[in-house]
């Protein structure tokens, strides 16, 4: 084996950080459904797994590192106010933002992402771009997050609330690979759009995200492909789950109580639930036609409806095991990259792609990992965050090469009172 060395120059450094910014651990810092099929040129989603990380602590700085098309982790500090009310900043291609810390927020604005593919977004609330007396969001139209035309996009860890139109609207026929997991959508008019489009092969799957006090959409799934698994929907004031069109739907393990009509199954849309609890919303519904099988598209697990309730109320929305954005190469997690990853790696030698934490090469544990090892040894969390830190505010310049991954300490995001 090689002498290790920790190299100090510029040109190692470029190595160093691009290594250092391949930041989402196997699991939980995943997508699990759609988002994480190998389809249409990419492996899955890996967003700004690769490239600089940064951190925004303002709108201007956000909005400049995420445009393009170069892979970037944008770490959001604070709270962040849109100037312009309802806003909703651009996210290109090959771009992870993620929220650090409890107060980690977009306020008075949302995203926008058209026409891009292999974008996440974890770890934010994003509220309050309501306008008074517009219910319907049809005056100005301010989406919390507005996706269109876009595929492999993975949203995680998010509450939005108090939105101007949709909470979340998912459109367009280039729509495909997406995945909304462990998310509050909450206190609002229309939670959650798929569709709108002929197309009817766009594959969208929401699981472990709470939905409550809302109205409609909740979701709407039209003329796509939807798995809809181990979500809880709490008080809505209308329907929940809505295929329409010629959309395929498969929900399974959800929990619906005090929904005014649990399923609203419209059009030709084929149907079928399993293993859903419906508490005062209505009525379980006969299956209707055939849809797909998910496990044709990907391997997932159903979590028991008896402790669902609590489990959901816990994780979702923003958390303090999420936001730490670790070290490629350190493969025991620990916030520094030492003999011990070493270890790590040759006990796990030759098991799957995705065995190791902090490992986005997609390969099989191998010499691969032993390289970024030993390119980011030595390397630890308050190294990282100092460099991060002194970030220049516009992408593009050469203080981004020396951009590194985060680590913050994060309290469990509570999610708002509800109103009486």
């Amino acid at each position: 084996m090689r002498f290790l060395r920790v190299w100090c120059s510029c040109a190692s450094g470029v190595l160093l950080l691009l290594g250092l910014a391949a930041c989402l651990q196997a699991a939980p810092h995943q997508p699990t459904g759609f988002a994480s099929v190998a389809a249409l040129g990419l492996s899955g989603t890996t967003g700004g797994a690769g490239g600089a990380v940064v951190i925004a602590e303002n709108e201007s700085q956000l909005a400049g590192y995420l445009a393009g098309d170069t892979p970037r982790v944008v770490a959001v500090r604070g709270s962040i106010e849109i100037s312009d009310f309802g806003r909703e900043i651009p996210i290109g291609s090959n771009k992870t933002v993620i929220g650090l810390g409890d107060d980690a927020e977009i306020v008075y604005g949302g995203f926008r992402i058209i026409s891009e593919s292999n974008v996440i977004v974890r770890n934010l609330t994003i509220r309050d771009s309501y306008v008074e007396g517009d219910d319907d969001g049809k005056t100005q139209d301010y989406d919390g997050i507005q996706v269109d035309n876009s595929h492999h996009i993975w949203i995680d860890h998010v509450h939005l609330t108090r939105m101007g139109d949709g909470l979340i609207d998912l459109r367009g026929a280039g729509l495909d690979y997406v995945t909304i997991s462990n998310s509050i959508l909450s206190e609002h008019n229309k939670a959650l759009g798929v569709g709108w489009t002929d197309d009817t092969n766009q594959k969208v799957t929401i699981h472990h995200t709470w939905i409550h006090d809302t109205h409609q959409r909740n979701p709407a799934f039209d003329n796509v492909i939807g798995h809809f698994y181990n979500n809880l929907l709490e008080d809505i004031s209308s329907y929940g789950l809505n295929p329409r069109g010629s959309a395929q739907v498969v929900s399974e393990n959800n929990i619906f109580d005090n929904v005014i009509r649990g399923y609203l199954v419209e059009d030709n849309a084929q149907f079928v639930a399993n293993g859903d609890v419906l508490i005062n919303s209505g009525s379980p519904l006969r299956p209707r036609g055939t849809p797909f099988s998910p496990s044709d598209y990907y391997d997932y697990t159903l979590d028991p409806t008896d402790t669902l309730r609590e489990q959901i109320m816990a994780n979702s929305g923003p958390q303090t095991s999420v936001g730490v954005l670790p070290i490629a190469g350190d493969y025991n997690a620990d916030g520094s990259v030492d003999a011990a990853d070493f270890t790590v790696w040759r006990d796990r030698l030759g098991e799957p792609a995705g065995a190791l934490p902090n490992d986005a090469s997609g390969q099989p544990i191998g010499d691969p990992q032993l390289q970024v090892w030993r390119d980011n040894f030595g390397q630890n969390q308050e190294l990282i965050l100092a460099s991060a830190s002194s970030a220049v505010p516009e992408p593009g310049a050469l203080g981004l090469v020396w951009c590194g991954a985060l680590l913050s300490v994060f309290r469990v995001r509570r999610a708002p009172r509800r109103r009486e």
